[in-house]
């Protein structure tokens, strides 16, 4: 145990790094088909013993660092978590959706999705069964997302309406997460290490991964251990009830500094023999912006490629859309560059 230079503890800890060998790594989860015979290749994990510094009282921010941590109580008591999913989906989404368009301003959130975790309670895995009410804790560094993978579920749920597109079809969407304590005493054991995203080498420190489940695949990031000297982790200690950790999996605002935040559970070193079992819950959530500008979702809407001046064709405006995409899908790429890329397919009078 060490002091960081305003008094807070932080903790040396291993935390599961990945190393970049060339290949892309892939998971097939249950219910996936295995991939080339085999439901996991690539990346192997790699110990890191680095700091994690107690961010407590440091001004960590969202839109700079990709993670924050609020205050906000909640009306479900500790058991409704376990025993009243109707009512997480209820009360607990709409509590989620009311803290996060107070704290980023956002006109719409949306939550679809929430996971508890409890190590002693856990009915399934990552390799039994994904799809249970109660899962153990991730203990390897990821991202959940990408820039590809989260604009595609921005557009199908445009497309299908489960976000009315006329009006959130345009300007900025935030993909982001959630994470409460749901036990009435503070976390005594395996808290959540988030990163710094502004400590990051950009493109070589992130390894793009396939997650496979089902019909569906979700390309998400991986943290090569080459770096990790570098990289600053945070965490915040006993975590109580009425706290939250927000952290972002991906910001289609290029100009923002935190984009996509890494995390992971971790041992802590000083965490004591008869601690008690970390009790957690995470939501996954839509944030729109509609009057954001520049607009960074006129391509995911329905018929957005439609969209421009007169007199361009729509193979063209389909094809410039489609360069606009995939260069704000890169969370590597600095916002210079991706402003250079966009401004080379398109002005403000359109389609060069």
């Amino acid at each position: 145990l060490t002091m960081n230079p305003k008094g807070n503890s932080s903790v040396f800890a291993q935390l599961k790094y990945s190393v970049d060998d060339g290949t892309r790594p892939f998971f097939c989860a249950v219910g996936a088909p295995p991939r080339n015979g085999s439901r996991y290749s690539g990346s192997a994990m790699q110990p890191v013993e680095v700091e994690v510094r107690n961010g407590r009282g440091l001004g960590l921010e969202l839109d700079t660092h990709s993670f924050t941590m609020v205050e906000h109580p909640t009306q479900l008591s500790t058991e409704d978590f376990y025993q009243a999913q109707d009512k997480v989906r209820t009360v607990y989404y709409a509590e989620m959706e009311e803290l996060l368009r107070r704290e980023t301003g956002a006109a719409h959130v949306k939550v679809f999705h929430h996971q508890v975790r409890n190590a002693e309670k856990a009915n399934g895995s990552v390799t039994t069964n994904l799809a249970t009410t109660v899962q153990p804790y991730a203990e390897a560094i990821h991202s959940d997302s990408s820039g590809l993978s989260a604009q595609q579920m921005v557009k199908k749920m445009l497309a299908t309406g489960q976000v009315d597109p006329s009006r959130y079809g345009k300007g900025r969407f935030l993909y982001v997460n959630t994470w409460r304590n749901i036990s009435a005493h503070p976390i005594e054991s395996n808290p959540l290490a988030v990163c710094d995203e502004t400590s990051l080498s950009k493109p070589e420190d992130y390894i793009a991964s396939d997650f496979l489940a089902g019909d569906a695949t979700v390309v998400q990031y991986k943290l090569d251990c080459t770096n990790s000297s570098r990289h600053r982790w945070y965490y915040f200690p006993r975590m109580t009830k009425n706290e939250v950790i927000l952290f972002k999996q991906w910001d289609s605002d290029s100009d923002k500094e935190g984009r996509i935040c890494f995390h992971t559970a971790f041992q802590d070193p000083t965490t004591k023999e008869d601690a008690r079992v970390r009790e957690s819950i995470e939501c996954r959530a839509l944030c729109f912006f509609p009057e954001h500008t520049p607009d960074t979702m006129s391509h995911l809407a329905p018929g957005g490629e439609a969209a421009g001046p007169s007199g361009e064709c729509d193979e063209v405006r389909r094809g410039v859309a489609g360069i606009e995409a995939a260069v704000e899908s890169f969370a590597f790429w600095p916002p210079a560059g991706i402003m250079w890329a966009k401004s080379s397919v398109r002005s403000e009078a359109g389609v060069r």
